[in-house]
């Protein structure tokens, strides 16, 4: 009987010990698991005050960490790889001690070399890690640089539009001043947030009778010019409102709003939803835009006219909306 119950303990003994191998066999597979998740990325993806201008991939698409004071950081859209038929990778940086990264579009077939560049089709071709990355100039042009090809447009406006050249040095506008690396531009003194406010209140109470837009129950719908408030008419009768503004460059777009929960999707020319976030009220004038949302847009025409980016509305009742849609002036200088 001894030696039986001696069996018996031996054997409870063995199965815990297979069971706690089990168990470390499972956190392993978790472990694993998470790997699969992050496949590629190189850093937490989280946006925080330390991280500004930190770059990464999001569903096949590049966003970037913006930190603005009065408002949270929070994430901008970039490139859209997946609109590109690319595939976007992070890149990790170090200058001067410290360490930040970047993402790309890179097309995985084309290798290359370090520090190899060029122009092809009015695309900017980088290499980053063994593979190109790529970027369509859209209505710009591409030119290259030193050390880098770059999507720029020729013969910038003098001071940049914003003011008069004296001297060689820029007599700049009201909320301008001259670049401190360029005495022949102008750069503004004011936030992006705090020049759409200023745009907006400048231009609400006077909006032009061409400006007055009634949405259409189909695709695309009316024209809305960037830069200019539009006051659009939404249907409760119909299902969904559209407009569209002009994609005129790969890039981020920002539509500000003074109503909120109108916004139902946004497509492409051809009918794709395109990436957005909807981060909320504008942080310097929240009483005035009410919602404002950041939009992906990706061109792909020959550069000779601009493409739709197509918004859908959906309202229960009839409603006016005034909006303002603006190159993201941020995005350019992140670059």
């Amino acid at each position: 009987m001894k030696s039986y119950g001696l069996t018996i303990f031996l054997y409870i003994i063995l199965l815990v010990l297979l069971s706690l191998s089990a168990c470390g066999g499972d956190d392993s597979a978790a472990d694993g698991d998470s790997d699969e998740e992050t496949e590629g990325a190189l850093w937490d993806g989280v946006c925080t005050e330390e991280r500004s201008g930190w770059e990464k991939c999001d569903s096949n698409r590049i966003q970037w960490c913006h930190v603005v004071e009065g408002m949270e950081a929070h994430f901008h859209e970039g490139l859209n790889c997946e609109a590109l038929s690319l595939t976007c990778v992070e890149h990790e940086l170090e200058e001067d001690g410290a360490v930040s990264y970047r993402a790309f579009c890179v097309d995985e077939s084309m290798t290359c070399g370090d520090g190899e560049f060029a122009c092809s089709d009015n695309t900017a071709q980088n290499c980053i890690d063994g593979v190109m990355a790529l970027e369509p100039c859209g209505t710009k042009h591409c030119h290259e640089e030193a050390d880098e090809a770059v999507c720029e447009y020729p013969g910038d406006e003098e001071c940049g539009g914003h003011g008069q050249l004296v001297d060689e040095t820029c007599q700049c506008d009201e909320n301008y001043e001259t670049d401190p690396e360029d005495a022949t531009n102008c750069i503004s003194t004011l936030s992006f947030p705090e020049m759409a406010c200023r745009i907006f209140n400048e231009q609400k109470d006077s909006v032009a009778e061409e400006h007055h837009l009634d949405a259409t129950d189909s695709r695309p719908g009316p024209h809305a010019h960037l830069y200019e408030v539009m006051e659009v008419h939404l249907l409760a009768a119909n299902a969904s409102n559209y407009m569209h503004f002009p994609v005129m460059e790969t890039g981020e777009y920002v539509m500000f709003l003074d109503t909120a929960g109108v916004v139902a999707n946004i497509y492409d020319k051809d009918g794709n939803e395109v990436p957005f976030t909807n981060p909320g009220p504008n942080g310097k004038c929240a009483d005035v835009l009410v919602d404002h949302f950041h939009i992906s847009g990706t061109y792909t025409g020959d550069g000779s006219s601009p493409e739709p980016a197509i918004v859908e509305f959906q309202v229960t009742e009839d409603t006016e909306v005034k909006l303002l849609v603006l190159m993201s002036e941020e995005e350019h200088e992140h670059e």
